[in-house]
């Protein structure tokens, strides 16, 4: 796993990461090898001014599954996605901020698998993606914070089943909430701890 992060010292940040992994399983009983392999890439770009947020993500994702076991079939999936937004600071000093943040999104991926093959394709348009967030200072060393997130879902879905007999297509739209909330200690002003409710973490 590789990551970096460059910064103008005036607003503008730059993150990239990219990460493999590969495992391999052998059985010599059988005998028998399962190998699987995957691979990310993702770059992020922010720029920020008294009172203007701009943003842009690209992610890559590519996984990989073959065996030589008896019927068993290879898996392939690919998977690719970007996210742009901006926003505003509606209070930006020292002791606190809050911004409120507009975007979209759109994510794809693509499986294919067993014999004859089989191919699974998604795709995921997102908008409006709207972001409200901010934190306080509550007294020297401890703050709050909290978000509250909605985004628009629009999905599709194409079904090959390999046999020749064409595509099942299907289409869902939705609407997406998310929320977090929290306390911050800060000790230093190189550490801080955080303790956050997410809604994911409350199912």
């Amino acid at each position: 796993c590789l990551n970096g992060s460059w910064g103008n010292g005036d607003g503008l940040l730059i993150g990239a990461e990219w990460a493999m992994t590969t495992d391999e399983d052998v059985d010599p009983t059988v005998p028998s090898k399962e190998e699987d392999s995957n691979m990310g890439f993702g770059v992020n770009a922010r720029w920020d001014t008294d009172k203007w947020i701009y943003q842009g993500n690209f992610t890559f994702i590519t996984d990989s599954e073959t065996s030589d076991v008896a019927g068993t079939t290879d898996d392939d999936f690919t998977g690719m996605g970007f996210q742009v937004n901006a926003g505003r600071y509606l209070k930006n000093d020292v002791d606190g901020q809050a911004t409120a943040e507009f975007g979209l999104g759109w994510v794809s991926g693509s499986n294919e698998f067993g014999d004859p093959k089989e191919k699974d394709d998604t795709s995921v348009f997102l908008f409006p993606a709207v972001r409200v967030s901010a934190w306080e200072n509550i007294t020297d060393r401890f703050g709050l914070m909290g978000g509250l997130g909605f985004s628009y879902v629009m999905a599709g879905n194409t079904y090959d089943d390999g046999s020749g007999a064409g595509d099942d297509e299907g289409n869902l739209n939705f609407s997406s909430f998310d929320w977090s909330a929290g306390l911050f200690f800060q000790p230093s002003d190189n550490v801080r701890i955080d303790f956050r409710f997410e809604e994911d973490n409350l199912d």
